[in-house]
């Protein structure tokens, strides 16, 4: 696509867009890499989601809140990150993309205290992975991280 303008040389000149492709194949809507990256992106916020609904605190209490506040933060914050991924023709966003894989580790240690906890304290009420509906957020969760993780190996040898 060529850009005309006007000028005193000439009255139409052509300009060739000198702008790079803001998008690499690799990221494009129709490319392996994106594709992973946006699957790993649905999982993590809806393992999160689910944990948030799942381990509801009632509000009653003092730690009510604050407890549904910490494990609404992470969604929120995916969801903040995961703009750039909605929009793929926009310029690769390294923020965007630290700001997942932060949000990514800090999944993996949190599932993996929640396991230890479910399994060393076997109070079907405590804190913890205890049942088989508390083990599917988890596992949604740890699906999305470890996917996240392996495509930005990807991204990293392509």
């Amino acid at each position: 696509m060529a850009i005309t303008t006007s000028s005193p040389q000439s009255s139409r000149q052509a300009i060739a867009p000198t702008a790079e492709p803001v998008a690499k194949a690799a990221s494009t809507p129709t490319g392996l890499l994106y594709t992973l990256q946006m699957t790993a992106f649905i999982l993590m916020v809806a393992g999160w989601g689910w944990d948030n609904g799942q381990f509801v605190q009632p509000v009653n209490t003092s730690y009510g809140p604050i407890a549904d506040a910490l494990h609404f933060l992470p969604v929120a914050l995916l969801l903040l990150f995961g703009l750039r991924y909605f929009r793929p023709l926009v310029a690769y966003s390294r923020g965007a993309s630290i700001g997942v894989t932060v949000i990514a580790i800090i999944s993996i240690i949190g599932c993996a205290v929640m396991l230890v906890l479910g399994l060393t304290n076997p109070d079907p009420n405590s804190v913890g992975v205890h049942t088989f509906e508390d083990l599917m957020p988890v596992l949604c969760m740890n699906a999305g991280t470890f996917l996240w993780l392996g495509s930005l190996f990807m991204r990293r040898s392509a």
